[in-house]
């Protein structure tokens, strides 16, 4: 059925639709090399044009896209073995260390005002961000324990990042 101009809503399996598990996909049925209707590419490539702007059209009307909500950051000590979406100002109180048995991973110590906590870091990046006494806001970590021990892991969706000065609201850790 046709949802607006340039738009078809087909549920149905067809050319250009079983490529993907997308939840929405754009397709085009103009073909530069029929011999019944031939077109140019540039015919070809306005009509691609076309179907990729009346689908964001559709995408912008029609579906409904949650603002993203303000993060809530809480304090170490209220972290426990099953805590996900963790998210904190902290700062840095001991420099990296490399974890015995790999290459790639790294644990820093870092704290607020109620206590400190282990990180694991993969990335060079997250790494080169732990100056002792600088800053750092983490956003959806989560917990694993590590022979009976807390580890704040950061990973590929969580962000580590520099905190800006008047973000952090703690003079000294404990």
């Amino acid at each position: 059925p046709l949802e607006q101009e340039g738009v078809v809503n087909s549920k149905s399996p067809g050319k250009g639709k079983g490529v993907t598990n997308a939840s929405f996909a754009v397709t085009t049925e103009v073909y530069p090399d029929s011999k019944e209707t031939p077109v140019t590419g540039d015919q070809c490539n306005r009509a691609q044009s076309a179907c990729v702007v009346a689908g964001f059209k559709y995408l912008i009307t029609n579906v409904v896209v949650k603002p993203l909500k303000k993060p809530k950051f809480t304090k170490v000590k209220k972290i426990n073995p099953e805590s996900n979406g963790v998210n904190l100002i902290v700062k840095c109180m001991k420099a990296p260390v490399v974890v015995e048995g790999s290459d790639t991973l790294k644990e820093v110590v870092c704290g607020d005002d109620t206590g400190v906590v282990t990180f694991s870091l993969r990335s060079d990046d997250h790494v080169a961000l732990c100056k002792v006494g600088d800053a750092i806001r983490v956003q959806n970590a989560h917990t694993r324990m590590v022979k009976g021990f807390i580890r704040l892991v950061v990973d590929k969706w969580s962000a580590f990042k520099a905190a800006d000065a008047e973000t952090v609201d703690f003079e000294a850790v404990d």
